[in-house]
């Protein structure tokens, strides 16, 4: 098989550089840079919702989470460019870090547990896309009540909470949550007053006795070697 020409190379890459310019120019290549919306309507500012894509109405489901004095139980789809409140009068019971996904087989979204403030939950919901509405099913087997963050510590097997995962819990994220003031460490300890003759250090670089003596000038030339090199001696040991 010959190698294809310079020329039908060069013919090749021109094609191809016009058919990336034109599917850039319709739309069609997914960009890599976040873009900021301002849609007319959003929901209120909430931690820990559930939310997932629904492919049969491709569009993202965002259900519940929990605001400052309270739970949410609201359903609110986003198309993309807007969102909107379902305003459903069946729904899960209002709650945050719940888990949702989408199952294939069902071709509908799966909510399960969460937490209320006051207790997990263990019930099961079903998102239908096609009709906008939620409906409690009873599976013959279902996990313990729990939160999303536990079900992927129990994925990893691991115990306790999970240390990725804004859900709330009793003991870190309910409403009025604050984390614990840290206990202040003690005050140091002051040193131990000098011993009678002993050298202690009175400002950086001097020196001098505890036997009264506040300046080096009231002793001689050979008493302040003596001093100076029972200093050295001092540094030397607590070193």
């Amino acid at each position: 098989m010959q190698n294809p020409s310079p020329r039908v190379l060069r013919f090749v890459c021109a094609l191809a550089i016009i058919a990336s310019l034109t599917a850039a120019a319709l739309g069609q290549v997914p960009s890599s840079t976040w873009v900021q919306l301002n849609p007319v309507h959003n929901p209120p500012r909430r931690g820990a919702p559930a939310m997932a894509y629904d492919p049969v109405s491709q569009k993202i489901v965002m259900f519940g989470g929990y605001g400052r004095l309270n739970y949410y139980g609201d359903t609110w789809t986003f198309d993309g460019t807007d969102w909107k409140n379902q305003r459903l009068t069946v729904a899960p019971s209002p709650r945050a870090a719940a888990g949702m996904a989408f199952d294939v087989t069902l071709q509908k979204l799966v909510l399960f547990g969460g937490w209320n403030g006051q207790n997990y939950l263990g019930d099961t919901w079903l998102w239908d896309g096609a009709t906008s509405t939620w409906a409690q099913t009873s599976p013959a087997k279902s996990p313990k009540p729990m939160t999303r963050t536990q079900t992927r510590a129990g994925a990893r097997g691991a115990t306790g909470r999970a240390s990725s995962g804004p859900g709330p819990s009793p003991s870190s994220r309910a409403p009025g949550w604050a984390p614990r003031a840290r206990t202040p460490a003690p005050p140091a300890m002051p040193a131990p007053p000098p011993r009678p003759g002993q050298v202690k250090s009175v400002g950086r670089g001097t020196l001098a006795p505890s036997r009264g003596i506040t300046s080096l000038r009231q002793l001689g030339p050979t008493k302040i070697l003596t001093v100076f090199v029972r200093a050295r001696r001092a540094v030397a040991i607590n070193r």
